[in-house]
Formats: C-alpha cells, sequence, structure tokens
C-alpha cells in the first residue's frame, strides 16, 4: 500500500512539472481572438480551429510551463516577437495557417524542442537563427510551403528523425546543395538520404524533375575563377565599348574640325579673286 501511494505522489509530481510522458492534451479550446495572457500551471494548450490571426509570442513564453502548444488550422497570418524568447516547449503546432513569413530568431532559443509542425503555410524563406539551440529537434514538418532554400543548419541537427520537405517549390542552387554536403557530415542516427528522400528540384530549369540527390556540386556550382571571370568579364565588355565610343567621338571631332579648316581654306581663296573682279570692273567703267 505505500509502495502504490509513493508511486502515485510520483506520479503526480511528474504530471505537476509538465514533462511530454505525464502531459495531456485536452480538447481544442476555440477562441475568437488571441487571449492576452495563458494560464501558467498548464502543460498544454491546444486551441486548434481558433481565429487569431496575429499572435505575439512572448505569451506562451513568458513564466509558463507549457510543453506542448497547438496553434494548427487558426488562420494566422503574422506572428510578433520579442528578440529570443526562451521557453519550456517541446513541441510547437503551426500547420495550415496563412503565415508567409517568419520573425527574425524565431524559435531561435528553444533548447528543449523536439517537434515542429510548420505545414500548409505560404512560407518563402527561414528566417536567421531559426531552431538555433534546437539540438535535440526530432522531428520538423514544412510540407506544401513556399520555400526555395533550407539552411544547411536545419539539416545538421543530431537528432533529426524526421523532416517533411515535399510541396515546396525547391531551387536546386549550389547554397541548398552545401548545405545537403554539410549534412552529409553529421553524425545522426537517421540517414540524410532517409530524410530528404525523394525531394524534387522545380529551378533551375535544367534541373526540373530531377532528385535533389541526383545533383552533384559540379552540376550548379561554379569554381570560383569561373565565377570571377563571369563578373569581371562584362565590366571588361563595357570598358571596351566605353573607349571606342570616346575614341569614336574624338574622330569626329577631328573630322568635324578639318571640315570647317578646309572651308575657311577655300573662302580666304575665294576673297582675293573677288577682290581682282571687284577692281576690273571699276577700271572698266572708268
Amino acid at each position: 500500500m505505500v509502495c502504490q501511494r509513493g508511486a502515485l505522489l510520483i506520479l503526480m509530481f511528474v504530471v505537476n512539472m509538465g514533462l511530454v510522458c505525464g502531459c495531456v492534451c485536452p480538447a481544442a479550446t476555440i477562441l475568437s481572438q488571441f487571449p492576452s495572457e495563458v494560464p501558467a500551471d498548464v502543460c498544454c494548450l491546444n486551441y486548434s480551429g481558433s481565429a487569431f490571426s496575429h499572435v505575439h509570442w512572448s505569451v506562451f513564453t513568458n513564466e509558463t510551463n507549457i510543453v506542448t502548444l497547438d496553434l494548427s488550422f487558426c488562420n494566422i497570418s503574422s506572428l510578433h516577437t520579442s528578440d529570443k524568447d526562451v521557453s519550456s516547449l517541446q513541441k510547437v503546432y503551426l500547420g495550415h495557417n496563412r503565415l508567409t513569413v517568419l520573425p527574425r530568431e524565431f524559435l531561435a532559443g528553444q533548447p528543449n524542442l523536439t517537434e515542429l509542425d510548420l505545414s500548409g503555410n505560404l512560407i518563402q524563406e527561414l528566417p536567421e537563427g531559426f531552431l538555433q539551440a534546437s539540438d535535440g529537434l526530432q522531428k520538423l514538418n514544412l510540407y506544401g510551403n513556399q520555400l526555395r532554400l533550407l539552411p544547411g543548419s536545419v539539416l545538421q541537427k543530431p537528432s533529426l528523425q524526421t523532416l517533411e520537405l515535399d510541396g515546396n517549390p525547391w531551387d536546386c542552387s549550389c547554397l541548398l546543395l552545401e548545405g545537403l554536403e554539410e549534412g552529409r557530415k553529421v553524425n545522426r542516427t537517421a540517414e540524410l538520404e532517409d530524410l530528404v528522400g525523394n525531394l524534387t528540384c522545380v529551378s533551375p530549369r535544367f534541373l526540373a524533375g530531377r532528385t535533389v540527390l541526383s545533383v552533384t556540386l559540379r552540376d550548379v556550382c561554379r569554381p570560383a575563377a569561373l565565377t570571377a571571370l563571369f563578373i569581371v568579364l562584362p565590366l571588361l565588355i563595357l570598358s571596351g565599348l566605353a573607349a571606342l565610343l570616346v575614341l569614336w567621338e574624338e574622330e569626329e571631332e577631328e573630322r568635324t574640325n578639318i571640315k570647317h579648316l578646309k572651308k575657311e581654306s577655300f573662302q580666304l581663296q575665294q576673297r582675293p579673286e573677288a577682290s581682282q573682279q571687284a577692281e576690273t570692273c571699276s577700271h572698266g567703267a572708268e
């Protein structure tokens, strides 16, 4: 009996501390506007299906014990943060909203985060410092956005096991391929090939339809010397054209001067003849 009571007390302690294994999320609470504050003693907030539009992220981070946060299907179009908001968040669900941009350093200071769902939004790029401190991240869902590039730092998470990337117009650029190469060097339980899967290139055009893993650095990355040549060559051509233009203008000016000199010389030659004719006419008149 004593052992059973002791076990019950331990279980209650775990639940009260908000640990994931003891945190049971309630049914969704549907709200018509964003709350100014949230309960500080709960481990899970489920507002899925509400209508917020704008969310002030500090509400979920300042002096709360929230471990799981579900804001999916809330019609959210913008998130407002303040610096690197640190919290006890471990699971965050923001799928199927209307987000196009994430704030700078969004979720940058979340060392406890293990799962993040951003699927079904319109996000065009991931911000600077994204998931910077989340080395324990295990699941990341970016399915169905407008992402073209994936920061190499995402692929370097050592605990990452599930990565959903389909449904984005990926640009198989040198930057993306270099990020994949860095991701291969990380010692993790899941292979990079399993994480990326059959991810398909949408651009550039000559790679459209190919899987990202079938593209090599040589296919898209020019050597530094060649890149420098492509930069310098147009400048040299423009300089050459400018020099030719100046030379042409100088020659045109010289031709014009010669014409003027010839014209003046001809006029000078005509003056004595005109004077002689005038004198002859005057003598004849006498």
